[in-house]
């Protein structure tokens, strides 16, 4: 990624990588890149598969998000068909609390495993930030009882050198529906100081069953 300024305004541009194996892949790896560009409160993002000459299913079309009013509300965009579609982004956060509300999460914990200095990237210099968020999900489905285990490492790279950009910090805000663990989430994130110039996420996720899926 990268940033300048210029006009008091300020740019950002993040590629982001992402990688699944595990059964719930279908025990394959499943590649795609995210490419967003942010400046002030405003922001677009595009995923972009891997293989989407290959039949993959992803943004049809080129489509992509925009984001307004920093981050408060999203555009998704189908250029195929001339289309687009308005997102409040806070009523699908609370649509997405009472879709947890058959869900207990148990025993939340968000650490910070890491705060040293690192290194300088793009002429920047940086803190390297490592937090790890840990919760087991337990739900009733058919009268069967289900439990899922999940672990979260998150590195950042950031910098105190560039001015706050609302879009994309507004995009970091992270929810899991559950009103106790996103308080414990969103607690140690406003701890975190500056822009983020690369983030790394490795997510853990394992079944009543013992399978595990990696992304």
């Amino acid at each position: 990624g990268g940033a300048g300024g210029g006009g008091g305004a300020v740019a950002f541009t993040a590629v982001s990588k992402m990688d699944s194996t595990g059964p719930g892949a279908g025990g394959k790896e499943m590649s795609a890149t995210m490419k967003a560009v942010f400046e002030g409160d405003q922001g677009r993002v595009e995923l972009v598969p891997a293989d989407v000459g290959k039949g993959a299913e992803g943004a049809p079309g080129g489509g992509y998000t925009l984001f307004k009013d920093s981050g408060k509300t999203a555009y998704t965009v189908n250029p195929a068909q001339k289309s687009y579609m308005k997102m409040d982004l806070d009523s699908a956060a609370v649509r997405g609390s009472r879709a947890m509300a058959g869900v207990k999460v148990i025993d939340p914990k968000v650490e910070k495993l890491k705060d040293e200095e690192g290194p300088k990237m793009l002429g920047y210099p940086t803190r390297h930030l490592v937090f790890r968020t840990t919760y087991k999900m337990e739900m009733n489905m058919m009268g069967q009882n289900r439990s899922t285990e999940f672990s979260q490492d998150d590195d950042w790279w950031v910098t105190e050198k560039i001015p706050q950009i609302s879009a994309w910090n507004r995009r970091q805000e992270f929810k899991t529906g559950d009103a106790g663990l996103d308080s414990l989430i969103k607690a140690q994130m406003d701890k975190v100081t500056g822009l983020p110039l690369k983030t790394v996420r490795m997510t853990t996720i394992k079944d009543n069953a013992g399978k595990t899926r990696t992304m």
